[in-house]
């Protein structure tokens, strides 16, 4: 069916971008109609609409509502123009902000630009109210769309849906296939938790959650490569950083940071999807690789961090898990981290700009989303999920108070990272993430320096960092013909020596943070440091206490 893409007239370019991406054939995890998981195949989706709210500032004076929306109408199809010729728009009346007036005026620039010839403005979408005099005015409205229609006289172009022999189908009809996948149950039978692995993830999220509610005094590292793309290469980085952490552990909690997912550029979708990195969408063999990373990096006690970015993937292997790393925009993100057992850092989405930039890594971030993402963590939610067997199921959850903010600070200079970083510091838990697909290595190592001198002198409320670390320094292209051992296929990453010097210098701040904070208490006398453990943890997958409803295994354990 065709489906339209909602933005903002100023934030077009995001749905532009989403619009390309609409139109090629992806892969991912689904139900079928039996509501058991499989692996879907789509053939992409040529008739998505551009959904863009037009709204004119509710301050517009009436004498200058017309040329204003005139401006905000040809703006909006100038830019989808220039980068989808084709792409179909439908404007949208009556946002929160919206005046009448205001929006009258839109839509008689809208009329105008249809009469005019704009083949690509095909629709409007416009609230009507209740009294007769609402629907009133949204049959003037319509009326005026529709005239505006005959003026431009001309049949609009057909998009044909798919050819299908069967005339009755109304469904599936871009989906190329569903493949079996494995159910969570029998991978965790195949790669199973031993008690080891079982505290060796308590401790981690006992001490995770301490540091996030302020009661212990350490800082959390989140360190790895910007993408997994070699197992033995990212167990020899786990083993390294095992002996680090150990010499660290009083004054930093480091957990090596498991990115299974796409690439900032979407070139690769990730070793989860697509671990042999052809195209070939293994992702069964992706789950078993993951699990089996997981479950050695716990055996050498290191604690690890993941990113989630479905309801469905973390019954896989989030038994393994100490923190979760999640983009939380939409209302079911959202439902997933209310859910999870372990704590959650919600990344700031990145504003996508009109010259492509924004994206991962790009000048602009919007906090306002992460932390509206944050309290609603912290609330009963109820979303569609997988039970063990592989069969799906309505989750209740009941919230998580373990959540922290994880911000990078835009674009610009260490100093501009670290200001907004500062700006960005309320309430609520923060950590900043040093790395980034535009972020050379020397200056993700200037910023975790600056970090650490802020954190020192008490002037950014620091609970951690994220760094982008592997073995080698750099990046390289994925899918070269000559792959180099721990370099980064995708964002620049620190080496493995800069990688030390990053973590001995936060957790050298973290001692000096805490000697000037001794210092300053009853004359002198020395603060005792937070107790570490004896914190209830909580473990499995959704639930211990988070998710609810009847039916075994993950769900209700």
């Amino acid at each position: 069916m065709p489906v339209g893409l909602r933005a903002s007239v100023d934030d077009a370019a995001a749905a532009l971008r989403a619009h390309s991406l609409a139109s090629s054939a992806h892969h991912f995890l689904g139900v079928s109609a039996e509501g058991v998981c499989g692996i879907v195949r789509s053939t992409g989706n040529p008739d998505v609409l551009l959904l863009l709210s037009a709204t004119l500032p509710p301050d517009t004076a009436a004498g200058d509502a017309a040329a204003a929306a005139t401006a905000l109408v040809g703006s909006a199809c100038d830019r989808v123009r220039r980068h989808a010729a084709d792409a179909a728009v439908v404007l949208e009346v009556g946002g929160a902000d919206a005046t009448a007036a205001g929006d009258s005026a839109v839509v008689d620039a809208a009329a105008a630009a249809v009469a005019a010839g704009d083949a690509g403005l095909v629709g409007l979408r416009m609230k009507a109210g209740g009294s007769d005099a609402g629907w009133q005015i949204a049959k003037k409205r319509a009326e005026a769309m529709a005239e505006a229609a005959r003026a431009r006289r001309r049949v609009a172009k057909k998009r044909a849906m798919p050819h299908n022999p069967r005339s009755d189908a109304t469904d599936n009809l871009r989906i190329a296939g569903v493949r079996p996948l494995l159910p969570p149950a029998c991978l965790i039978e195949d790669y199973p938790r031993r008690p080891a692995d079982a505290q060796a993830v308590r401790l981690g999220r006992s001490s995770c959650q301490k540091i996030l509610r302020g009661d212990d005094d350490r800082l959390i590292v989140l360190v790895g490569p910007a993408a997994v793309d070699d197992i033995s290469a990212s167990v020899e980085f786990g083993a390294r950083l095992a002996a680090v952490a150990a010499e660290v552990r009083d004054d930093l909690l480091v957990m090596q940071h498991v990115r299974l997912g796409p690439s900032a550029d979407g070139k690769w979708a990730g070793l989860l999807k697509d671990p042999a990195a052809d195209g070939s969408y293994q992702i069964n063999r992706g789950l078993k690789q993951a699990r089996e990373l997981l479950l050695q990096l716990n055996q050498m006690g290191v604690p690890a961090a993941c990113d989630f970015g479905d309801t469905v993937t973390p019954q896989f292997f989030a038994d393994l898990v100490s923190c979760a790393a999640v983009s939380a925009p939409t209302p079911t993100l959202r439902g997933l981290v209310s859910g999870l057992s372990m704590p959650v850092v919600i990344r700031a989405p990145a504003v996508v700009t009109e010259g492509g930039g924004g994206g991962e890594g790009g000048a602009a971030e919007n906090v306002a989303v992460a932390r509206a993402s944050l309290q609603a963590a912290s609330t009963s939610h109820q979303f569609f999920g997988v039970m063990p067997h592989g069969v799906c199921g309505i989750v209740h959850t009941s919230g998580n108070d373990d959540c922290a903010l994880l911000v990078r600070g835009g674009a610009g200079s260490v100093a501009d990272r670290v200001a907004a970083a500062t700006a960005a510091a309320t309430d609520e838990p923060l950590l900043v993430e040093c790395g980034g697909p535009t972020t050379a290595p020397s200056d993700q190592a200037a910023l975790a320096a600056a970090l650490a001198d802020a954190a020192a002198a008490g002037t950014l409320p620091l609970r951690g960092v994220a760094l982008s670390a592997y073995l080698l320094e750099g990046a390289q292209p994925a899918g070269g013909a000559a792959k180099v051992r721990g370099m980064s296929v995708t964002d620049p990453c620190l080496d493995w020596m800069g990688t030390q010097s990053a973590i001995h210098g936060l957790a050298a701040a973290v001692r000096q943070r805490r000697a000037a904070q001794n210092g300053g208490e009853n004359g002198g006398g020395k603060k005792k440091r937070a107790r570490r453990g004896g914190a209830r943890a909580r473990s499995g997958h959704w639930g211990d206490g988070r998710a609810r409803g009847g039916g075994h295994g993950h769900f209700a354990r």
